[in-house]
């Protein structure tokens, strides 16, 4: 996001230098050529510098409008693309576990999630990936985790989470690699 803000300020102040330079190249050249008298020079440009702040300033305003127009726009799609996110998170008929594939904390969780480890989300959210399971199989589910982050995606039978007792519950784990 900052990103984007930078380029947008760039923009505007590209725009900006641009029509400053053709209105000083431009317009000088244009005053020699039409008059000779140096006074009546000197005021016609005093006029020419409010004409260009006058113009800069309508440039100004009309380009900083249509950045944040822009800007409006992506929010609004981003916003809508959150709640499609979400729609599909909390609607899904099986537990979801969206885990960071550098680091193995899960980020995100939904409803069924938490009911499948007797855990609210929010204490779901934080964990490692391999504390979900019991702990003698850890390692084992680690590995799993990591050969579907370097294959990218992992269908996997046999494995076990660990309930909020401690209890072992059977699982089948389907798990693809994406960018949020």
């Amino acid at each position: 996001m900052k990103r984007q803000g930078l380029q947008s300020a760039l923009r505007v102040i590209s725009f900006y230098l641009l029509f400053g330079a053709l209105w000083i190249l431009v317009s000088d050249r244009v005053l020699e050529m039409l008059v000779v008298d140096p006074h009546r020079l000197t005021v016609l440009q005093t006029y020419k510098g409010w004409a260009f702040v006058f113009a800069s300033g309508l440039l100004l305003y009309f380009a900083v409008r249509r950045e944040f127009r822009a800007r409006a726009r992506a929010e609004e799609e981003m916003k809508g693309s959150e709640e499609k996110y979400r729609t599909l998170m909390e609607t899904a008929n099986d537990a979801i576990f969206v885990t960071d594939a550098g680091t193995g904390t899960i980020v995100d969780a939904n409803n069924k999630a938490s009911e499948l480890l007797g855990l609210p989300v929010e204490a779901i959210i934080g964990m490692a990936q391999s504390e979900i399971h019991p702990r003698e199989e850890a390692a084992r589910c680690r590995g799993i985790f990591e050969e579907a982050v370097r294959t990218g995606r992992l269908l996997a039978g046999d494995i076990c989470v660990s309930g909020r007792e401690g209890k072992k519950i059977p699982v089948e784990i389907s798990s693809n690699v994406i960018d949020l």
